[in-house]
């Protein structure tokens, strides 16, 4: 009598990140995909499970389900500080993992960058037709 013995896969495996880092320009709001996978899935596994959805922690970040990160309020370089730190779930609906994401914002150039302030004081006299002289002083900001 033959026996026959089949083996099926189940979902017993966490997501993996494969993000871990992402750099974004100041003044935006749209960060990077964070990208996780599951051997659960795919050509090395049987099983299919639920996709990997995402999630994130505080309220520095924004999360879609696919793993889009974005800022709630856009940074300035200049003003801000340039690196942040997004903890990240990812769920394949049975096993989550969580990863610390860290993300740069990087100085955009164009922006002048920080602007400072100037004062200047002349003073001049003259002398026209006819008799008398005058003197007068000034002091100018520009930013």
């Amino acid at each position: 009598q033959d026996v026959t013995v089949t083996v099926v896969d189940v979902d017993d495996n966490a997501p993996v990140f494969k993000t871990t880092s992402c750099s974004v320009m100041e003044n935006t709001t749209g960060i990077c995909q964070v990208k996780a996978t599951d051997v659960d899935t795919g050509s090395s596994g049987a099983f299919i499970s639920s996709p990997i959805t995402f999630t994130v922690a505080g309220n520095t970040f924004n999360i879609s389900s696919s793993g889009y990160l974005s800022f709630n309020v856009s940074q300035d370089f200049e003003t801000s500080p340039n690196t942040f730190t997004a903890v990240v779930t990812a769920t394949d609906g049975t096993n989550s993992t969580t990863a610390d994401i860290t993300v740069t914002v990087t100085n955009d150039s164009s922006d002048g960058g920080r602007r400072g302030t100037g004062t200047g004081t002349g003073t001049g006299t003259g002398t026209g037709t006819g008799t008398g002289t005058g003197t007068g002083t000034g002091t100018s900001t520009s930013t």
